[in-house]
């Protein structure tokens, strides 16, 4: 039988219990003999249910509340063995082996820390409720500690959804913000100067090659919006003829008018425009043979034309531009007048 094991296995270990405890032993095995068919008295009936409520205890190892309902049940039936064999184990469990000892030689379990001698025919009514009274409390007193755990990993959990919300909401208050700002009439003008440079500034100075100054000259730009701007440019050139004194190297001052179109609101556009040129100087009848001009008397031309031809501009107020002037010729043909222009926006 387990129980009488346990017994001697205490009385043996007891010597050197006060070195290393036991090690935590399974629960008493249960008796497979028949149950009695004897009718139960009361006190039978309420000790069953104690040790009932013990063994779940010690289940759940609670071996001090456990125990406690072992003793209540035998303080009710002393003959209990079952309640005495996990009493003995709780214990033994808790270290107590004196008061093991105790409760298998006695037919009443002993208190640790008193020793106690047996009823006969067990403890008084008033002992036996104070021993369920004691069941009780420690019942309690672990329910209240498991409540109070059960409060506290809520709590914990509670403040770890808490500021889980709180930073979600702090992320879409800063999304919020950064929407807002992003839709504000401020950020949508500084978004089209990032895209479109041409749209803060109006006036620019640039040096031209070619085109509408001939050869090498200046261009002043009036931009009222980015979509158009009108130049002016001042260049001119120099050339041998043939004259009264033989040849002869003259010049001619070319002045410019012209409008553009910068249709596309990004850096890199398109130019499409037109303008004139207006020749003056002996040299301007160089151009005879090759441009019309409806003035063709004196030493003064005007050359009208075409412009197409493509511009970029960076954002530090640089701006480039490559383009292609056609002019009438005199046998009806476009001529190409090719330049390029480099400026800076203000």
């Amino acid at each position: 039988m387990r129980f009488a094991l346990t017994i001697a296995l205490l009385l043996v270990a007891a010597p050197a219990a006060a070195q290393e405890p036991p090690a935590m032993p399974p629960p008493p095995a249960e008796s497979s003999a028949p149950a009695s068919t004897q009718p139960q008295t009361e006190e039978q009936v309420e000790a069953e249910v104690l040790f009932d409520r013990g063994r779940e205890h010690f289940t759940g190892s609670h071996f001090a509340v456990a125990a406690a309902h072992f003793r209540a049940a035998l303080d009710l039936d002393p003959d209990h063995e079952r309640a005495r064999a996990y009493l003995v184990e709780c214990l033994v469990v808790e270290g107590d082996l004196e008061g093991a000892q105790r409760v298998a030689a006695g037919p009443t379990p002993a208190v640790p820390g008193e020793v106690t001698s047996p009823l006969p025919g067990g403890m008084s009514e008033q002992e036996a409720a104070l021993r369920r009274a004691e069941a009780a409390a420690k019942q309690a007193e672990a329910q209240a500690r498991h409540a109070e755990q059960a409060s506290a990993r809520q709590a914990e959990e509670d403040a770890h959804r808490a500021a889980e919300e709180a930073e979600r909401a702090e992320i879409a208050r800063r999304r919020a913000k950064t929407q807002a700002a992003a839709s504000s009439p401020q950020a949508k003008k500084a978004r089209r100067q990032r895209l479109n440079p041409r749209a803060q500034d109006h006036f620019s100075v640039a040096l031209a090659l070619g085109g509408s100054t001939i050869t090498v000259g200046g261009v002043f730009e009036v931009r009222p919006h980015w979509l158009a701007s009108v130049n002016f440019g001042f260049g001119g050139f120099l050339v041998p003829l043939d004259g009264a004194f033989g040849r002869d190297v003259v010049g001619a001052a070319a002045f410019s008018a012209e409008g553009q179109f910068t249709p596309i609101p990004f850096r890199l556009t398109p130019v499409f425009g037109g303008g004139v040129i207006v020749l003056g100087g002996p040299g301007a009848r160089s151009i005879d043979g090759t441009l019309w001009s409806p003035i063709d008397s004196g030493n003064g031309r005007v050359v009208p034309y075409g412009l197409l031809g493509a511009r970029y501009d960076l954002r530090k107020s640089l701006w480039v531009s490559l383009s292609v002037r056609l002019a009438a010729s005199r046998n009806g043909w476009p001529m190409p007048l090719p330049g390029g222009r480099i400026g800076l926006r203000f």
